[in-house]
């Protein structure tokens, strides 16, 4: 007759990973957003209207005078409807 094995079948979980340092900042950016939203802070909206200026790709696209002149037969054929 085979011999029952006495080991230890107990199952044992890991220890929780210690997580202050993520916690921590996630304290302090809840903590943030809560100032934002009860202060009615507008910066961030502020900010993103700030950055746009008119005029400031102004000569980036250069169109030539020949974009002016008039289509001729052959390509108003291609573009026109069929």
């Amino acid at each position: 007759m085979a011999a029952k094995s006495r080991k230890n079948t107990e199952i044992t979980l890991p220890s929780q990973p210690v997580l202050t340092e993520l916690e921590v900042a996630i304290e302090k950016l809840s903590r943030e957003l809560e100032t934002m939203a009860t202060s009615g802070n507008s910066a961030h909206v502020a900010s993103k209207n700030s950055a746009r200026l008119p005029g400031r790709y102004k000569g980036a696209l250069v169109v030539g005078p020949e974009f002016f002149e008039p289509l001729t037969d052959e390509d108003l054929k291609a573009f026109g409807p069929e």
